[in-house]
């Protein structure tokens, strides 16, 4: 025992570099390695908050799908319980314009309202349908709003004027 406490009172040898450090080099390294790794980690989750992947702004926080009957734009990212607006281009000519939300859209988004109103809103087979009566021949917009209702990743699909449009969302709790 006292052996031992003897070699532990014993100063450091003196390294090449001329410091005399008694240091564990290779555990030193592990953690530095680890550290970057943490760092690179962070800027990459930071950068993609900027470009938007994380919901609210960016150059990928929306999407937008079109076909025949008009365009859907929706976010890519949503909270639970966040106010989003999804936008709808309606193609030109075709009055009045009938838009219907599917199920799997109800189960979840609560639609809140939409600009301008519908004129007429009805339930069909579980599905919502909504009418909006356009006037002129340019391409009549509407924006859904709505509040996501729980966390998932649904494969959401409208029915602008016939025509089927399908998104997916991401929707963090």
């Amino acid at each position: 025992m006292v052996a031992l406490m003897a070699a532990r009172s014993e100063p450091p040898s003196v390294r090449s570099d001329g410091l005399q450090i008694a240091d564990h080099r290779a555990l030193q390294d592990r953690i530095w390695i680890g550290q970057r790794v943490g760092w690179a980690c962070l800027v990459l989750i930071v950068l993609l908050a900027l470009a938007g992947m994380t919901g609210r702004g960016g150059v990928w926080a929306e999407r937008s799908v079109a076909g025949a009957g008009g365009i859907m734009v929706l976010p890519n990212v949503s909270r639970r319980g966040a106010a989003e607006d999804i936008r709808l281009t309606l193609a030109a000519g075709n009055s009045p314009h009938e838009v219907v939300i599917s199920p799997e859209f109800l189960r979840f988004f609560d639609i809140t309202g939409s600009t301008p109103e519908a004129d007429q809103a009805r339930a069909r087979g579980g599905a919502l349908v909504l009418t909006l009566m356009a006037e002129g021949p340019e391409p009549a917009g509407m924006t859904l709003h709505g509040r996501a209702r729980r966390a998932g990743f649904p494969c959401i699909s409208l029915t602008l004027d016939g025509t089927d449009l399908r998104g997916r969302v991401v929707i963090l709790p």
